[in-house]
């Protein structure tokens, strides 16, 4: 059995309560989410992490998010509306992974953002991360293939992994997160003031 809560009671009682902080989005669909909102899911994900077998597969159950892809450091969930996913790291030391996606999308240089998916919100501790939802390798009959030019500027800029689960359909790079040494410099160096 799922416990929820530590105190005692019935499972409908200890049920309830994690249900109605974690509603779906009501209205607007197609909006990034608030950062309210963000933060009752992370909640919601930690406490089913603390009081389940099977964390994942009860918060997608109980929020309504579609899990699209599980990795070695992260989870990602589809909002709903189908314009955004939320990506939660799988442990704390994989918060490292979002934080390092955000910083390459905020402080990468324009010929590197055309073949990057954006970042639309990001915890500064890395928590978690909203990016646009595309479609991914699993969802088209052609793997995707990045252009010569997007992989040469990627490799130049020290993104090496370029395999087809990471690019999404329109030949974007759909997980950008992994350490790369050259490209935090090429990063630093564009962000001085």
């Amino acid at each position: 059995m799922i416990r929820f809560f530590r105190h005692g009671g019935n499972s409908a009682t200890r049920t309830a309560p994690f249900r109605s902080r974690v509603a779906p989005i009501r209205g607007a669909r197609n909006t990034v989410p608030s950062l309210a909102q963000i933060e009752r899911w992370v909640q919601a994900f930690v406490e089913a992490e603390q009081n389940s077998d099977r964390p994942i597969s009860l918060f997608s159950t109980l929020v309504g998010f579609p899990v699209l892809g599980h990795g070695g450091t992260r989870v990602v969930f589809e909002l709903p509306g189908g314009k955004y996913v939320l990506k939660l790291p799988n442990m704390v030391q994989d918060q490292k992974v979002n934080q390092i996606e955000a910083h390459t999308w905020r402080t990468a240089p324009d010929r590197l953002r055309a073949w990057l998916v954006p970042v639309r919100r990001a915890d500064p501790k890395g928590r978690w991360l909203v990016m646009d939802r595309v479609r991914n390798h699993r969802e088209v009959e052609v793997r995707p293939r990045l252009t010569p030019k997007a992989e040469f500027d990627l490799q130049e800029a020290g993104i090496q992994d370029l395999r087809p689960p990471n690019v999404s359909a329109d030949g974007r790079l759909l997980d950008y997160g992994e350490r790369v040494e050259r490209l935090w410099r090429l990063c630093k160096v564009r962000s001085r003031p």
